[in-house]
């Protein structure tokens, strides 16, 4: 059994939370129902949540399993992507603070 490196997971969330955006950001933003409702004109709140996330469940589980099969499947490139992107954060990170340092010597 392949063990998973440490940031895999995280990596893993990343995915789906990137996913999960880029599809549903749109509908949510908008005013009025929340796409994945039901269509009834009921006021049953907990029949609404229970049919939002059903409906959650049946369109975005498989999509879930894709990003979990595709993490498990390359955990070595998923590893360098999360070095790089730690990286990437590092370098932010010391550009903001030079930033700052040249702001506060011209101010």
């Amino acid at each position: 059994m392949n063990r998973l490196g440490g940031n895999v997971p995280f990596v893993f969330l990343e995915r789906v939370k990137d996913d999960f955006k880029q599809r549903y950001s749109a509908n949510i933003q908008n005013e009025g129902s929340h796409p994945l409702a039901d269509d009834d004109e009921d006021d049953d709140l907990f029949e609404d949540r229970f049919s939002i996330a059903y409906n959650l469940d049946r369109e975005f589980g498989p999509r879930l399993k894709e990003h979990m099969q595709y993490c498990m499947d390359h955990p070595e490139e998923i590893s360098k992507l999360a070095k790089l992107k730690a990286q990437i954060t590092e370098v932010k990170g010391i550009m903001m603070d030079n930033i700052e340092k040249v702001i506060f010597f011209l101010s």
